[in-house]
């Protein structure tokens, strides 16, 4: 079974240690909770990934582990899919763990 692409952001950020577990899953219709990490790599000099600094935009967040070989597999088709976009329109933000 899938977990919603929330729950796996709260998992994730609950993991980091950026934040306490959520007391409920967020719903429809509720603001995201706050986008907050400890590192950007690869990232340009005095990126922000806090939500106000990305409204207009689409995010795309990719929920990874270098353990994952599907997450591993998928990364090729995330660059191309990446490359093909207008980038002041999207942004992409691979997430992990370690």
């Amino acid at each position: 079974m899938k977990l919603s692409l929330l729950r796996i952001a709260a998992l994730v950020l609950s993991l980091a240690g950026s934040r306490p577990a959520l007391a409920a899953t967020p719903t429809v219709g509720q603001p995201a909770p706050p986008l907050t990490f400890t590192q950007l790599l690869n990232a340009p000099e005095g990126a922000k990934t806090d939500w106000p600094s990305l409204k207009g935009k689409v995010v795309v967040l990719e929920f990874w582990a270098t353990w994952c070989a599907p997450c591993i597999a998928e990364i090729p088709h995330l660059n191309e899919l990446a490359q093909s976009v207008a980038t002041n329109n999207v942004q992409f933000i691979a997430v992990d763990d370690e």
